[in-house]
């Protein structure tokens, strides 16, 4: 069941283009390609050279720059994820040798 909160989101998303993929496709466990998630989503939502598009590479580079010396340095791995607060986001790991 679908929360209230997220229902207007839902019912977009069934409803759009984005519907497509959800209902077109019967395994949801592959990558499209970037024509067809163009094609399905439309040229708005999926671009490509996009200065926004351009900081994210940076930043990966740089936290992937940071993995290699926690790695070959220090025998530490770095994992970031999506959360709110950096001690959320951020771990460093011991790795074995």
């Amino acid at each position: 069941m679908v929360s209230a909160r997220f229902q207007p989101m839902r019912s977009w998303i069934l409803g759009s283009q984005s519907g497509e993929v959800l209902h077109e496709y019967k395994d949801h466990n592959f990558v499209i390609d970037f024509a067809e998630a163009q094609a399905h989503l439309g040229v708005e939502w999926v671009k490509s050279g996009t200065h926004e598009l351009q900081a994210g590479e940076d930043i990966y580079s740089l936290i992937e720059m940071v993995n290699v010396f926690l790695r070959f340095g220090q025998s530490k791995q770095l994992y970031v994820s999506g959360g709110a607060a950096p001690s959320d986001s951020v771990m460093v790991v011991e790795t074995k040798r």
